[in-house]
């Protein structure tokens, strides 16, 4: 059927994504770049949606049917969102006509300058073809690129790998769709379209899925909690953390409960390649693991949307739970073989690895601040990228207020922390130092910006972390005390302190500074954690905390060097976690500035060598449960097998 003129071009500003419609015509001619496009329409379940490009011979391919149809409205991905009979119309009353549900394709692939026709048979009103075309850029390809492809351990790309936009709209903040309970099994699907696509292509083509599926479909973001191209990269789909339940929008009446993940092309017609085997049963695993469940069993589950119930695999394809082609014939028959390497790769006990990287550390922490409060933030924290020491404990204090954490050079804000301040929508800057470590310039500059502007600082880093603690500590609570001349022992803290609505202070090896003594009796904690063995903070000084504090517990936590106290603390704070942010002993700037990221997930941070995690620190893998590792620096600071390979 012809389809209609009044397609609406809606244009997100500041992204490379360019929505479109033909305005009379099924045929469509697209430039260079990357297209996800569908149908749209307002009526029943047609009898047909299909495309067909024109072959380089000028001859037009077979038609092939476009990916499911689904009704569209705002909505988060809820399993019960698109009941017909909870759909509304503009005044908000109920529509139960099915000639009035407006629906859409949920989406094909598209590559490069090409011809395509469309066309719709069944009864509708309103068709329309909607395009979404992103172009491939030089971080693409830097980043594609900065992915290792293993056979033996699971690589995710973060959402800044593929340049999701985070300040496209949305309805439902990400943190309100994890559920606090695990997962039920894995849906396997693919995303159908073209499949000769480039690896530098990639994050082009989630960007377009993006934009698709959280405009086009409206529901907010992608659908899927992961991707799998044909390279063997995986990368992160949905915001919220690869390792929670999250709220997705992949099967109708399974959202909840069941993970999606997706590979990347049309498996009706194209083989499924050994890479993407690969990574596929590597990420599906992995799933499993995190979640507890136990490949090759079945779940008797009860669809609330459908209305049946049927006996599934842990791991299926979506031709099992919908009326769909999805996976591809091609990919469903290999699901066997899929569960077979799930199970192999399930008995290695996997961990995936993460990077929240940056060129330097002023944009190692912009970029972990922007993804430890994709809400945005009213307040964030800088500390001194030369002073650190200064901010030792300033960790749990943001993470209990939802403030962000970030660095500034001492006399001028870096252009990635400006950026990031922005983008959070902070209007509030908190400096953490005196003016040594940041200079008044730097308070013009923010003035000018439009932000309000304080400072929190003492005669030195003792006053400062006291200070803190008791302009925000909840007293009877827990307080970690740690050497301040060794940094590591109170980084370690920092992600213990937020867990247990704790702070930090600090103490000299074989004195208690009386700021910290006054610290102490002003909260008058029920527990005071002190870090390190005696020459970090030594017997005589714990006595004197002990004999301040009668009715406090006083706890020494430490191990035989900074890696094993660090496991220690985690597994004392903690009593179960799957994920870690992992970061450099020697690089104390990241630690701090990871302390936000741990604490949005209920993680630790652990501390580990460039090139290994240690045997102690492992052992808080295997006693709290962790399967991810997300690493906190560059590849200057962190190999990729600090995160899995043990020393």
């Amino acid at each position: 059927m012809p389809l209609g003129a009044d397609v609406a071009a809606r244009v997100l500003p500041g992204t490379d994504a360019t929505p479109s419609g033909p305005s009379r015509a099924t045929t469509l001619s697209l430039g260079e770049g990357v297209h996800v496009l569908g149908l749209r329409w307002t009526g029943p379940e047609p009898a047909a949606a299909e495309l067909r490009l024109r072959t380089p011979d000028g001859a037009w391919g077979e038609w092939a049917p476009l990916d499911d149809a689904t009704p569209v409205e705002r909505s988060s991905g809820d399993p019960l969102a698109h009941a017909s009979t909870d759909v509304t119309d503009a005044s908000g009353e109920p529509v139960t006509d099915d000639l009035a549900v407006t629906r859409a394709t949920t989406g094909d692939v598209v590559v490069g300058p090409a011809e395509v026709e469309v066309r719709l048979v069944g009864e509708a009103s309103d068709a329309s073809v909607e395009v979404w075309t992103t172009q491939a850029t030089a971080d693409d390809a830097a980043a594609v690129a900065a992915l290792p492809v293993t056979s033996n351990e699971l690589v995710i790309g973060t959402r800044a790998d593929w340049g999701a936009d985070e300040s496209a709209p949305r309805v439902s903040r990400p943190i309100d769709l994890v559920h606090d309970f695990p997962k039920m099994g894995v849906t396997v699907h693919h995303t159908a379209g073209v499949n000769d696509y480039a690896s530098t292509d990639v994050p082009s083509i989630i960007r377009g899925i993006f934009y698709y599926h959280g405009q086009t479909l409206q529901w907010d973001d992608i659908g899927y909690a992961a991707l799998v191209d044909k390279y063997g990269r995986v990368w992160e789909g949905r915001a919220g953390g690869v390792e929670e339940n999250i709220q997705l929008a992949h099967a109708f009446g399974m959202n909840r409960d069941w993970t999606g993940v997706s590979v990347l092309g049309n498996h009706e017609t194209a083989i499924v390649w050994a890479t993407e085997l690969t990574a596929l049963s590597e990420l599906t695993a992995w799933e499993l693991a995190t979640h507890g469940v136990t490949p090759g069993t079945t779940v008797d589950y009860e669809n609330p949307y459908f209305g049946w119930t049927r006996t599934l695999d842990v791991v299926h394809g979506h031709r099992d739970v919908d009326d769909t082609l999805c996976p591809g014939w091609q990919l469903y028959a290999l699901m066997d073989t899929l569960r077979a390497r799930v199970a192999a790769d399930h008995a290695e006990d996997p961990v995936a690895v993460q990077r929240h990287g940056g060129a330097d550390r002023y944009a190692v922490a912009a970029g972990i601040a922007r993804r430890a409060y994709l809400e945005g933030a009213r307040t964030a924290y800088l500390a001194s990228g030369n002073h650190i020491a200064d901010a030792l404990g300033v960790g749990p204090i943001a993470a209990q207020t939802g403030a962000a954490v970030m660095l500034t050079r001492t006399a001028t804000v870096p252009i990635d922390t400006m950026a990031s301040l922005d983008a959070l929508g902070v209007r509030e800057v908190v400096l953490v130092g005196g003016e040594e470590a940041i200079a008044p310039s730097v308070v013009g500059q923010l003035t000018t910006a439009g932000y309000t502007v304080q400072r929190v600082h003492g005669s030195d880093r003792y006053e400062t972390a006291a200070m803190l603690a008791t302009q925000n500590g909840r007293p009877g609570g827990t307080v970690y005390l740690a050497a301040g001349t060794e940094l590591a022992d109170a980084l370690s803290a920092a992600a213990a302190a937020a867990e247990q609505d704790a702070v930090v202070v600090l103490t000299q090896p074989g004195r208690l500074p009386s700021v910290t003594a006054t610290a102490l009796t002003t909260l008058q904690p029920s527990r005071v954690v002190v870090l390190g063995g005696e020459l970090s903070v030594s017997e005589p000084v714990r006595a004197q905390v002990a004999s301040l504090l009668p009715g406090a517990q006083v706890d020494r936590v430490g191990g035989g060097d900074r890696f094993e106290t660090s496991a220690l603390v985690a597994m004392d704070a903690f009593d179960s976690a799957s994920a870690a942010v992992v970061a450099n002993a020697y690089g104390s700037a990241d630690a701090v500035v990871a302390t936000q990221l741990a604490a949005r997930h209920g993680s630790p941070v652990l501390l580990v060598k460039k090139d290994c995690r240690p045997g102690s620190v492992n052992a808080a893998y295997t006693a709290l449960g962790i399967t991810l590792s997300r690493l906190a620096g560059g590849t200057g600071v962190l190999s990729w097998s600090a995160g899995y390979r043990v020393c």
